[in-house]
């Protein structure tokens, strides 16, 4: 007797049995074919979302919680964050670095790693002497949205001398000072976000800066001139 051929059930029914069940067995279903993997769109709780640990902090499991709704879910141990500290998140990844200070991104649900470089050259891309790269400098990390190893660009607030924009990219293999002739010599940089393709940062003079990575280099827009507002958080508040 032939098995039933299961990638001939209408998308509708595969739609309305995914819904069925919990958010971390929707992955492996999905990745059973294309025919599934299309008719399956995960249900994802609405963000924020909170990574709990379990309480002696040993990682047996992995638990996320949706503040909204609170609703809770429980994943296997994810081995890749075994001896991370956790540096930052965003758009449902993590910026994580080991004892050797080596960082990445992690998706903690697919599981998918995008290692960042490892060096900064913080005055001038045309110098060759790099400083290693610290986490414990970062005041903030933000990066494209649906990275991938071959497409992603992140941008942090870091302390060089001073907390400074740096930037890298794929194909990069470094980062570099975020700096143009609206940023040289000009206000400290307290906030950023990514949005529709652009980094937005917000100065501590309350102007707003655009910045695209997408070209060979990259180029800055002024938003919002400075709108007369005292300092707002210092960057190492994040």
């Amino acid at each position: 007797m032939d098995s039933p051929d299961w990638t001939s059930l209408p998308p509708d029914l595969l739609a309305k049995i995914s819904e069925e069940f919990p958010i971390p067995h929707r992955a492996p279903i999905r990745a059973t074919c294309k025919v599934w993997n299309s008719a399956m769109v995960p249900v994802i709780s609405p963000s924020p979302w909170l990574f709990l640990p379990d309480e002696d902090g040993e990682q047996h499991n992995s638990t996320f919680l949706s503040l909204p709704d609170n609703y809770s879910f429980t994943y296997p141990p994810l081995p890749d964050l075994c001896g991370m500290t956790c540096v930052g998140s965003h758009a449902g990844w993590f910026v994580i670095a080991d004892r050797k200070r080596k960082v990445s991104l992690l998706n903690p649900l697919t599981g998918n790693q995008i290692c960042l470089p490892s060096h900064v050259a913080p005055w001038n891309v045309d110098r060759v002497d790099l400083q290693a790269f610290k986490p414990h400098r970062i005041g903030k990390m933000v990066f494209s949205a649906n990275p991938t190893v071959h497409d992603y660009a992140a941008v942090a607030i870091y302390r060089v001398t001073d907390w400074e924009l740096i930037y890298t990219k794929s194909g990069e293999g470094r980062w570099n000072l975020l700096e143009t002739a609206l940023t040289q010599n000009g206000p400290k940089h307290q906030d950023i976000v990514h949005h529709d393709g652009k980094f937005y940062c917000v100065t501590h003079k309350g102007e707003v800066i655009a910045f695209d990575l997408s070209g060979v280099s990259p180029t800055v827009t002024m938003v919002a001139q400075s709108s007369g507002l005292a300092s707002i958080i210092p960057a190492g508040s994040y």
